[in-house]
């Protein structure tokens, strides 16, 4: 795959993840939250209320978040993460119709148990104050994706600094340091490519509300990964830098030594460097 429908795919995979544990609470709260009990405990009711009404909204911010993920342009990986986001979807709509069939028995229990709406009078209430939306759902799915993301390269940017200043020039005179360093700069690398690839996959053209936000969250992820990558790949150029000092150190050696065996053999002595005390 590339590394834009690794990006894709990687971000689905992310998702899958964390509807597991939110279709883990939903049969939790399903299993919990019998007719019996919410009959029997208005305390229970209340909190049922207010639990039902979280875990919906978390479900469908993470469809939100799906929604986000544009596949469209993907060639090597679109058929794997189309398929991906058909079974985020279809998990969705379950754990969604689940949500919804325990509202409704927390509306039923509100009878009595005979089945007869409680009549008392209720006291009046003053309405309360409409909260004005700031973004719509698939804008504030765009943008939490995007806030993850910033929170992710945050850890990548201190690997980035404290490698940069542990394979200063003269550590990476030693070959093993040299090595390792390679390792770990090429693995840093092709982690923050991969959340490049991610932050790419992420739509931001049909938003409207939250297109602002969302677009200049992808700005900053994308200027803070050019610096990142820029450290990384002047880490790189040290190396090899260092790897031709070395090589070059080598040679001169050899040379060294091959001009020492060449006087040794004409003087008819060998060299003082093989001699056998």
């Amino acid at each position: 795959m590339s590394v834009k429908s690794a990006g894709a795919v990687s971000l689905l995979d992310q998702m899958s993840s964390e509807l597991v544990d939110l279709e883990e609470e939903v049969n939790a709260m399903d299993a919990m939250l019998t007719m019996e009990v919410l009959l029997v405990d208005r305390a229970a009711r209340g909190r049922a209320t207010r639990d039902v009404g979280n875990l919906g909204a978390a479900i469908g911010k993470l469809e939100a978040q799906k929604d986000m993920v544009f596949t469209g342009g993907l060639n090597t990986g679109h058929g794997l993460a189309k398929s991906a986001r058909k079974a985020i979807q279809q998990r969705v709509d379950a754990a969604m119709g689940t949500v919804e069939a325990i509202g409704a028995r927390i509306q039923a229990s509100k009878a009595d148990p005979a089945g007869r709406v409680n009549s008392q009078p209720k006291k009046k209430q003053k309405p309360k104050p409409k909260l004005q939306r700031q973004m719509s759902i698939k804008s504030e799915g765009a943008v939490s994706l995007l806030d993850e993301m910033s929170s992710e390269l945050m850890e990548f940017e201190d690997q980035v600094a404290k490698m940069d200043e542990l394979f200063s020039a003269a550590e990476l005179s030693d070959p093993a340091m040299r090595g390792c360093a390679t390792r770990s700069v090429g693995d840093l690398g092709a982690a923050i490519s991969k959340l490049e690839a991610k932050k790419d996959m992420v739509f931001t053209g049909g938003l409207e509300s939250g297109r602002g936000v969302a677009k200049s969250a992808r700005k900053a992820i994308q200027q803070r990964v050019d610096a990142a990558m820029g450290t990384v790949e002047a880490i790189g150029a040290r190396l090899q830098v260092a790897a031709a000092k070395a090589a070059l150190r080598r040679a001169e050696a050899g040379v060294l030594m091959a001009e020492a065996k060449a006087r040794a053999e004409a003087e008819g002595a060998p060299p003082s460097w093989c001699s056998i005390s």
